[in-house]
């Protein structure tokens, strides 16, 4: 058979199953097998048997697609820093006036605040307005993680699960 036969036709259902791998399972009924397929059941997500937990991204920006709702509702300092920075973030126009529109992304952040990578997700401005957004992220200079939040990072950079959006000079 063909190499490429078994390998899935989009990265959607990777992307799907990862998501629900990250959720909290259910809890069984009295009596059925605590684990997938009555093997033993997986520790808690909180990392000790027994005791109860919300889950790895319940309220983490790197993994829950509210927890960077959830950080700015309650005023949390790094995520209103992150957005004052990116607020005040200089967009140029590289030919002509950046033009009516919006640009939607999402940031890739290190634990020492630098933008990582910019994930475009789309939006009704031109491509040359997005262009430079683009560049003005690879500008921004962002404060470090806290020890507390950086604790739900798999790696030294990570993807906050919140599309931003800028207009008319302001991000949102």
């Amino acid at each position: 058979s063909e190499p490429s036969a078994a390998q899935p036709p989009t990265t959607a259902p990777a992307s799907a199953a990862s998501a629900t791998a990250t959720r909290p399972a259910t809890p069984s009924p009295r009596g059925a097998p605590s684990g997938a397929r009555g093997g033993p059941a997986s520790p808690p997500a909180g990392g000790s048997r027994g005791l109860p937990s919300i889950g790895p991204s319940a309220g983490d920006p790197f993994g829950d697609p509210d927890g960077w709702d959830e950080l700015t509702t309650r005023g949390d300092p790094w995520a209103k820093a992150v957005l004052a920075a990116l607020r005040e973030m200089q967009v140029q126009g590289f030919a002509a006036d950046l033009g009516e529109g919006d640009v939607r992304f999402q940031i890739s952040v290190c634990r020492d605040g630098s933008i990582d990578a910019v994930t475009r997700k789309g939006g009704t401005a031109s491509a040359d307005a997005q262009a430079a957004v683009v560049a003005a992220l690879g500008r921004v200079e962002l404060p470090p993680v806290p020890r507390d939040l950086a604790a739900h990072m798999r790696s030294d950079c990570a993807k906050l699960r919140y599309t931003f959006v800028w207009s008319a000079g302001v991000t949102r």
